[in-house]
């Protein structure tokens, strides 16, 4: 890697640096998960197998046998590690270390990726492309923070690309040894999300059409894949306590149901989700040398695979941006390879040139801003209110903690909060702020859990507040709003009335 990083370009290496320093704010600050799904159907089922919850407080995908169980044996082995060393069960210790496991596999993707340029033929400046967009990518950081299906499987997709094809594009080049290699990946980015099957139809429709692999290959490649689809077989028998096929459950929900619980969104709904997940400006930069890479790489087995997965994507009924966060892995290279040199390089119009600088330098300093805001940003407030709460609990000994009723450290969308909750937390429900004054007594001690605006109370002079998930500087400047208001958590110890 040092002889690597010794050949760079100084941009490349500034770029990446960039990119490096914001991962590691990403670990101390983008806590959370950036959708349930993250939480009660990885944690909540660790929890299950941890004896933390029951049968009934699970998601209704447990009961469908409609998930892997490699993400929650995962946490559940960590689970019992960590234990060995601290006594007892921790579930932020636990949770901190995914979140570091994660960033550090997303680190190393990122690494592969840009080693990957030499093979797809980078010139100079396509490079230095390559090196900006994995370093001041503002997704990344955010991505590779959290322990999530979409996470782990864009990241063992790039594994099993560099793989693949890290001898070469050409046909004399691949290694069959590799191949198995990236047959292995290939099959844990499915195991982690069933979805990514669909760039690997792309990129077997490669190898078909353009008759670029040997029989032994592609024979390892597939062997690799089999060896890992029948060791999760033993994996999902012990989530569940019994032998299934949870691919079969979960397409047979996605693909052949009519009548989906999600409702039905229209075929080009990515479009303005993208935009919007993006940022519209930014975005619409990304989105056009996307466009463009695609229509100049039509042989690139990249294009393939991003070109099957977002079109099946786009098929389905049910549309959220996360479904598409495996497919932003592999966009980099793939803009890269795309975007023409001369695009980059000095003009002989000395006005058109300086124009075309000025708006790289705005690009650069407008990415440099948004990649901080983001590794600075949780994705959810409320695993940091749940901690705060914790280490409360581990001072003071056991509290009564008022809760809002179906949200926050009860519960969320209906599913139980179990994984954080901690030992000696004595709860007490409150639908309303009349209601939650009526519980109190005079002298009683505890805690007040909030969720939402709230803006009046409770007064200052009553209770202390112990954690806002909303700093001083988001409270007073141009980004609070209703995101920040509506996701809001704060938590008040209580004083004598």
């Amino acid at each position: 890697m040092k002889r690597w990083f010794s050949q760079l370009n100084p941009a490349e290496r500034l770029f990446l640096l960039w990119g490096l320093c914001m991962h590691v704010l990403a670990f101390f600050y983008a806590t959370g998960y950036q959708h349930g799904d993250e939480h009660f159907q990885i944690m909540e089922f660790a929890a299950y197998k941890l004896n933390l919850c029951t049968y009934e407080s699970l998601a209704w995908e447990y009961p469908a046998h409609m998930r892997p169980g490699l993400q929650p044996f995962i946490v559940y082995g960590l689970a019992n590690f960590t234990r060995v060393f601290t006594g007892e069960f921790n579930a932020f210790l636990v949770s901190d270390c995914l979140r570091a496991i994660s960033l550090l596999f997303g680190c190393i993707s990122i690494w592969l990726l840009h080693r990957l340029s030499g093979i797809f033929r980078l010139h100079k400046n396509q490079s230095i492309l390559l090196a900006f967009l994995l370093g001041l990518g503002w997704f990344f950081p955010y991505l590779h923070a959290r322990f999530s299906s979409e996470n782990f499987s864009g990241i063992f997709l790039i594994f099993a690309i560099y793989f693949a094809f890290r001898k070469g594009l050409e046909r004399n080049n691949f290694s069959a040894q590799d191949w198995f290699y990236s047959g292995l990946c290939w099959g844990l980015a499915f195991e982690f999300r069933f979805q990514i099957g669909f760039a690997a139809i792309g990129f077997l429709g490669w190898i078909l059409f353009y008759k670029r692999v040997t029989l032994k290959p592609f024979l390892l490649l597939l062997l690799g894949g089999s060896i890992i689809l029948a060791g999760a077989g033993f994996v999902d028998h012990w989530l569940y306590d019994t032998w299934c096929f949870p691919p079969i459950n979960y397409f047979n929900e996605v693909l052949f149901k009519t009548d989906s619980m999600f409702g039905s969104n229209p075929w080009y709904d990515f479009l303005p989700l993208g935009l919007n997940w993006l940022g519209l400006s930014l975005g619409a930069v990304f989105l056009i040398l996307l466009i463009l890479a695609i229509f100049r790489n039509p042989k690139n087995p990249l294009t393939w695979m991003f070109i099957a997965f977002v079109l099946v994507h786009n098929l389905l009924d049910h549309k959220e941006m996360r479904f598409l966060f495996p497919a932003i892995y592999v966009t980099p290279l793939l803009i890269a390879a795309g975007l023409p040199e001369s695009l980059l390089q000095r003009g002989k119009d000395s006005f058109l040139t300086a124009l075309k600088f000025t708006l790289l330098a705005v690009i650069v300093f407008v990415s440099c801003l948004k990649s901080i805001a983001c590794s600075t940003t949780y994705a959810s407030p409320d695993v940091d209110a749940f901690r705060t709460i914790s280490n409360y609990i581990d001072k003071k000994g056991p509290q009564l903690v008022y809760c809002p009723y179906d949200i926050g450290y009860v519960m969320a969308h209906y599913y139980e909060f179990r994984f954080f909750r901690k030992q000696g937390a004595i709860l007490r429900f409150y639908s309303n702020d009349n209601q939650l004054k009526a519980q109190i007594k005079n002298g009683q001690k505890g805690l007040i859990l909030v969720w939402g605006e709230h803006t009046e109370w409770p007064a200052k002079r009553t209770f202390r507040l112990i954690y806002d998930s909303m700093s001083a500087w988001q409270n007073n400047n141009y980004l609070r709003g209703a995101k920040w208001n509506r996701d809001r958590y704060r938590l008040y110890e209580i004083g004598a009335l």
